[in-house]
């Protein structure tokens, strides 16, 4: 099962993976995928962890692992980095302890952290994503326990101008999808290039930005 819908092509694009990367021949032989992408219920994952809204996305969150729980999902995750948050997790982890024992809850943030100790016992890995995801830190509190080390854009305006490349909305990667303007391709490379200076390895901690990855090569650091 797949809360998606934050943004709509992420869980697309993540049920897409699930099939590419478990294709098994005949369409009897694949797996099972429940999308349930519900854009309009869920509020912004940003908004909320920068204090700009009271409304935990979590509560919408939870109706739809509810609609997936009824659909016969027992392996869920959501397409969404923000959506890690701890204030949005952790109410989301309850929610599923308390009402779906039987279900396992897929952790991005920790399929990340299994996937860079697979790379090496130490590092230091570059993070960019939403506001959201830096303030939280989402990642850093993840790797706290590891010896990989987390590096974030140098200013706060380099920050804000990652976020603009992802919600701008005219030109920006939620806006346009997989047709991805001229300007964000040119930003997404800037972005990225600017993060290798910085680390050994570069996550690209927003779903919209590895959407537009697929689409690039970079030369820069491993992405």
């Amino acid at each position: 099962g797949i809360v998606g819908g934050m943004g709509s092509d992420a869980g697309i694009y993540l049920a897409h993976q699930i099939t590419e990367l478990t294709r098994a021949g005949v369409d009897e032989s694949d797996m099972d995928v429940i999308l349930a992408s519900c854009p309009r219920g869920i509020t912004d994952r940003t908004e909320f962890v920068l204090g700009h809204t009271d409304e935990n996305p979590a509560h919408s969150i939870n109706a739809v692992i509810d609609l997936l729980a009824r659909a016969g999902a027992g392996l869920v995750g959501m397409a969404c980095n923000t959506a890690h948050a701890r204030p949005i997790l952790d109410a989301v982890e309850r929610h599923v302890e308390d009402r779906h024992p039987e279900m396992r809850l897929v952790s991005m943030v920790e399929s990340v952290k299994s996937e860079l100790i697979g790379l090496g016992p130490a590092g230091r890995v570059a993070v960019l994503g939403t506001l959201g995801t830096f303030a939280a830190d989402i990642y850093g509190e993840a790797l706290d326990d590891t010896d990989w080390s987390v590096r974030y854009l140098d200013s706060q305006s380099e920050k804000e101008r990652l976020h603009r490349l992802i919600y701008a909305p005219s030109w920006g990667l939620k806006a346009t999808g997989p047709a991805m303007s001229q300007r964000a391709a040119e930003e997404l490379h800037r972005v990225v290039t600017e993060a290798a200076r910085l680390a050994d390895v570069v996550l690209l901690a927003c779903t919209e930005l590895s959407m537009a990855a697929d689409r690039q090569s970079f030369d820069a650091a491993p992405v």
